[in-house]
């Protein structure tokens, strides 16, 4: 028999939905799966994307700080006389290689980068695109890179202690000019002093003479 609710009409119990409280399991776990392959795929294709965009650049001058040597990479990079535009990122992969990885963000810049000789910073730079089997930097490049930062470095020092050198040397003759200067003064003073005491004396003489005659 069919209960009665307080409204006179009657009361219909509600069974548990499986749907509401669980719903298929199965189905669910369906979802994640199409979903986790989305998201896969995006990323593949994000980095393909990335890589597509990206040139590696070696054999950057040692003659800027390396605070500043990202802004002066981007900025180049940036200049459409040199094939460039917009910089996404860039990344000084290799510091002490002085190598450098930048990522633009359209890239059809890569295609016309390559096309251009790239003198940054007073060198000419190699540009190549990013090669996922060797990575950005193979060892070959490294050395060769190394070898011509310890080169450049020690260039840098010689210079360094030759303005040293030319600095001492004109100090030293500073203050030889100086201290000749201070004795040709010096020695001009005893002599005005000297040529004084002899007119002092001519005149004592001179008066002397006048009272003996």
């Amino acid at each position: 028999m069919a209960q009665v609710g307080k409204n006179g009409k009657p009361h219909v119990s509600k069974k548990p939905s499986i749907a509401r409280e669980g719903g298929d399991p199965d189905k669910h776990k369906r979802g994640e799966e199409r979903s986790s392959g989305t998201s896969s795929k995006a990323k593949h294709e994000n980095l393909k994307d990335e890589k597509d965009s990206t040139i590696v650049v070696t054999g950057i001058p040692s003659v800027t700080a390396f605070e500043t040597l990202r802004d002066k990479v981007k900025i180049h990079f940036q200049r459409q006389q040199n094939g460039g535009g917009d910089v996404n990122n860039v990344d000084i992969i290799a510091p002490e290689f002085l190598t450098a990885k930048i990522t633009f963000d359209n890239a059809e810049c890569v295609e016309t980068v390559l096309k251009k000789e790239q003198k940054l910073l007073g060198g000419i730079v190699e540009v190549r695109k990013v090669d996922e089997e060797k990575g950005p930097i193979d060892n070959e490049v490294q050395q060769e890179q190394k070898e011509k930062a310890d080169t450049d470095q020690a260039e840098i020092k010689c210079l360094k202690d030759e303005l040293t050198t030319m600095k001492d040397k004109y100090d030293k003759t500073v203050r030889t000019h100086a201290e000749e200067r201070g004795k040709r003064n010096e020695t001009l003073v005893k002599a005005r002093q000297l040529e004084k005491q002899q007119n002092d004396r001519a005149g004592a003489d001179q008066a002397k003479i006048k009272q003996l005659e």
